[in-house]
């Protein structure tokens, strides 16, 4: 009977609270119809910072996305509601908050998004309030069907009662295709990384970003680890126990790299390369104090890298002297570039392409060459060099392979490492075939580049693209025509030099100077083309230049580039000239700095002048 009892006084009072909740009023109504639908009356915008989504407009837009994070940033405007986590309280400067439309109960959440500028909260900053105008911008999903929001770290605040502080968009549409002549920006790394999964990949990829933070340092494998953005506040790739070029000793928060490695999706939430060691810092560029390393620049050092001459059925230039080189070599049509390559024969035992001797001076060498196996059963590679004294290999330990142990595919993939000398030294370039290659290996594109060292008789091209020095006059006439472009840094004239590789800053070569001409290689030409808009610039091989992304570098290519690649130029009354690339409205102008060119959008360095044979 107390049973029966208590069942019934249950019922009842369950029955009286479903009844008072009809009476309660919820505080905000609930924000989400079924996919698809756009019923939220007074919706406005476009979601464009010119027009904004107000909270019904992005309701309605998220209502389209079925469920899935934006592929775009939008602008959403309204009230604040409510705060749950200040700015201040967050370890990680962000915040979370809703905002409403006014005179409305509709609610959007504002998720750990950034502060003003997109930027981790400061001391000294203003914490928003309720009531307070914003400005958000951001990524938006519908988070597990139920919460309209910004993506956690893909949103900030752009501005608070028509006060912003600017910022860019977290995250920028992937780019390039993971080679070294269009290298993944972030966003299409971590796109790999997805589409690879949490198995570190096969293939090597080059990706291209903004440090983003300063590294930290594994002295157990001798790597740093960053992360990498494409801008300030935007989606990281983890550089994870990456090699660093020869005499760096590490990269700060704003520096440009390049990072060459396996890339993965670890643990399925983290797109990071391979860790101790197997990918590497291929390009670096300081944004700092600390003056970066001299990168390798400047004409191919080996004669014959590209495998165009044979000679009795062998490369020439590829038979040393020394058992450098030990393997069986013939001809392939299947190059990278040109009419030929080298096939280098696998065997039971490891076998050696080696390039004849040649004696280097000091220096920082960057060498790179183009590899694939010739059947899809795959191979595996080191590649390097060795030292040789008197002829001969003295010993295992003067074996240098700087990468090692590198499977390859049937589809051509590039190898590029660095290495420093401190004294003048004979060595052999190397690409060893591992024994355990099911397949032959074919070689192209063998290239060796230095801005600091040459070869020990003095002769910086090895023969590939001859030149000869020739005399150039200032000029104040801009037309089309071939110009030698060249900054006066108190009374030296820095010439500059084409690019040896499909990006990076220009580097330099001291000219000598009389009055108002200087003697240089006629390698150093650069061609100015009137087009519509302005000018093109090509280099003494025909390769334009251009720009892309934030970057201050520049990229080259054959063939006219979709854009990017329009130039104003105009002339200074001290007789320099402007020269602005009109897309990125960057001026180029040579930092004393680092000794090399770069385009800028504020005045960093030395206008250049023109001069003319």
């Amino acid at each position: 009977m107390k049973k029966i009892l208590k069942s019934v006084f249950a019922i009842a009072i369950a029955a009286l609270a479903f009844t008072s909740c009809d009476d309660v009023p919820m505080p905000y109504g609930t924000p989400i119809a079924s996919s698809g639908e756009q019923n939220y009356e007074g919706a406005s915008g476009k979601g464009t910072l010119e027009e904004p989504y107000n909270v019904a407009g992005v309701l309605n837009f998220i209502n389209e996305l079925g469920g899935v994070e934006s592929e775009e940033a939008v602008y959403i405007k309204g009230k604040v509601a409510s705060i749950s986590q200040e700015f201040g309280s967050s370890s990680y400067g962000t915040g979370t908050f809703t905002i409403t439309d006014e005179g409305t109960d509709l609610v959007f959440t504002v998720w750990r998004a950034f502060y003003l500028g997109n930027k981790k909260f400061a001391p000294g900053d203003k914490e928003i309030e309720q009531g307070d105008e914003v400005i958000i911008c951001g990524k938006v999903i519908n988070y597990q069907g139920k919460t309209p929001e910004t993506v956690q770290n893909k949103a900030y605040v752009y501005s608070i009662n028509g006060v912003g502080g600017g910022g860019e968009t977290p995250s920028g549409e992937p780019s390039g295709n993971g080679t070294e002549d269009s290298p993944f920006n972030v966003a299409a790394a971590i796109a790999k990384c997805k589409e690879i999964g949490s198995t570190e990949s096969t293939d090597s990829y080059y990706i291209k970003g903004i440090v983003d933070a300063d590294a930290t340092t594994n002295t157990q494998y001798n790597n740093i680890t960053f992360d990498m953005v494409d801008a300030e506040g935007g989606e990281k790739f983890k550089a994870f126990q990456v090699k660093v070029l020869d005499g760096m000793t590490g990269v700060s928060k704003g520096d440009e790299v390049v990072v060459y490695g396996p890339i993965y999706n670890y643990k399925d939430n983290t797109p990071e390369t391979a860790g101790k060691s197997a990918a590497k810092i291929v390009s670096y560029k300081g944004n700092g104090s600390d003056t970066p390393t001299p990168q390798p620049s400047g004409e191919n050092l080996l004669t014959n890298g590209d495998f165009e001459a044979w000679t009795g059925g062998l490369p020439d230039n590829w038979k040393p002297a020394s058992t450098a080189g030990n393997a069986t070599l013939s001809q392939s049509s299947d190059a990278h570039g040109g009419s030929y390559a080298v096939s280098v024969a696998h065997a039971t035992a490891n076998k050696r392409l080696g390039h004849e001797e040649i004696t280097l001076k000091a220096g920082t060498y960057q060498a790179s060459c183009w590899v694939k196996a010739d059947d899809a059963a795959g191979a595996k590679i080191s590649v390097g060099y060795v030292v040789v004294t008197n002829g001969k290999v003295s010993s295992a330990d003067d074996y240098k392979y700087e990468v090692k142990d590198q499977m390859l595919s049937n589809e051509w993939s590039n190898v590029t490492y660095s290495f420093t000398l401190s004294s003048e030294t004979t060595v052999s370039l190397l690409v060893m075939v591992n024994k355990a290659s099911s397949a032959n290996v074919i070689v192209d594109d063998y290239t060796l580049t230095t801005s600091n060292g040459g070869l020990a008789d003095g002769s910086d091209n090895g023969g590939d693209t001859p030149s000869s020095d020739a005399t150039y006059t200032l000029t104040t006439s801009i037309a089309s025509g071939t110009f030698v472009i060249a900054a006066n840094n108190s009374g030296t004239y820095e010439v500059a030099t084409p690019l040896s590789k499909a990006y990076g800053y220009i580097q330099k070569s001291d000219a000598t100077a009389s009055g108002n001409t200087i003697t240089t290689s006629s390698a150093n030409e650069f061609t100015l083309t009137a087009v519509a808009g302005g000018y093109t610039i090509q280099d003494a091989s025909g390769k334009y230049y251009y720009m892309t992304g934030t970057y201050n570098s520049f990229n080259v290519q054959e063939g006219v580039p979709s854009e990017g690649h329009i130039w104003s130029v105009t002339v200074n009354a001290d007789q320099t000239v402007t020269i602005t690339n009109v897309a990125k409205g960057k001026t180029i102008q040579y930092d004393t700095q680092y000794n090399s060119y770069g385009a800028y959008d504020t005045t960093k360095g030395i206008f250049p002048s023109l001069f003319k044979k």
